[in-house]
């Protein structure tokens, strides 16, 4: 590829010692999916219902990003699912034993 063409190269980031998951082979399904090799979900810890960005570099060549979950994501849920009012209660500085 000549220099200063504007084709932008995807570099790949070394992975951590002892690791060989740097490419692996999956396949489109017929409605559009792509599935990641198991082994890449144990790696990155990756679970059912994450979110993903896929940016297209150039023809053939894309980018697969996971989307962060907001910071405190989920927290207002957790509090709504207290089992009864007064659950938690204040607990008063030096009231415990370290």
């Amino acid at each position: 590829m000549p220099r200063g063409s504007g084709w932008r190269v995807p570099c790949l980031l070394p992975m951590a010692e002892g690791t060989s998951l740097r490419r692996m082979k999956t396949t489109v399904s017929p409605k559009g999916q792509i599935d990641l090799p198991a082994a890449i979900r144990r790696q990155d810890r990756i679970e059912a219902g994450q979110e993903f960005e896929i940016e297209r570099l150039y023809r053939g060549e894309y980018r697969l990003k996971r989307c962060m979950p907001r910071l405190n994501a989920g927290v207002v849920d957790w509090l709504l699912a207290c089992p009864e009012k007064g659950y938690f209660v204040p607990i008063e500085f030096g009231s415990f034993q370290a």
